[in-house]
């Protein structure tokens, strides 16, 4: 409870996707040694060294300043696939095709929920089967100088999901987990608005929340849906 309203407070003062981006990897950079701390019963880490966003490079400590090895490192998902602002968002390529090819994406949407099939679809149809790394930087590039002022409606949805899911820390102590599968997400969302885009050529704000409420209903309340996107993404991503 200490940490989210410091991670909201640090939401609402991030300007643009950058400032966004560097506040989303300072909060789980932060929720690791937070979560490493406990480990190593250290219980009062979160009152002794309170949540400071910071806008230093990636691999800083949001507590100390000291280096922090990157995760990217060694990873399959590190090979020159990183996108133009920090580790967790935008997420990269192979993120993606990695968390598209889980059980979030079934055929069988096409009759229980169509929509979010059809958005979903356009991901499969994809020439190549797949992203590359530089295919998608540039469509991301592309559309965050299309849309400059959705970049706050981002850093609210992360916020809602701070304020929805986050406390459930509290009751297993993985701190990590529970900030990441927001940045699943939230990733995987921006990601979903982006091909949406490339395809229809226009992201109206109607279909910008249609986008989010569906997939929100096809990700968020199947568990074992879950399961398999954050041991996907936990396994070669961290």
């Amino acid at each position: 409870m200490f940490s989210r309203g410091l991670f909201i407070d640090a939401l609402h003062a991030s300007d643009g996707y950058s400032g966004l981006a560097a506040v989303l990897e300072s909060i789980d950079v932060y929720a690791h040694e937070a979560q490493e701390a406990f480990i190593h019963g250290d219980e009062k880490y979160l009152r002794n060294r309170p949540f400071a966003a910071s806008e230093c490079p990636s691999g800083k400590s949001t507590a100390s300043g000291e280096d922090a090895p990157s995760r990217m490192a060694g990873s399959k998902f590190g090979s020159g696939d990183a996108t133009s602002f920090g580790e967790v968002f935008p997420l990269p390529a192979s993120a993606i095709n990695y968390l598209m090819n889980t059980s979030l994406v079934a055929e069988y949407l096409k009759y229980g929920s169509p929509y979010i099939y059809e958005v979903f679809k356009i991901y499969r149809d994809h020439p190549a089967g797949r992203y590359t790394g530089l295919k998608l930087g540039r469509l991301y590039e592309a559309y965050m100088q299309k849309y400059p002022d959705y970049a706050g409606y981002y850093a609210a949805y992360y916020e809602y999901y701070l304020y929805k899911f986050y406390l459930s820390c509290y009751e297993d102590y993985s701190f990590t987990k529970h900030v990441r599968m927001g940045l699943i997400h939230l990733g995987l969302i921006f990601f979903l608005h982006v091909i949406y885009d490339e395809k229809c050529g226009e992201l109206p704000l109607s279909e910008f929340t249609h986008v989010m409420s569906a997939y929100n209903r096809r990700a968020y309340f199947n568990y074992e849906n879950l399961d398999v996107m954050y041991e996907v993404f936990i396994a070669d991503f961290f």
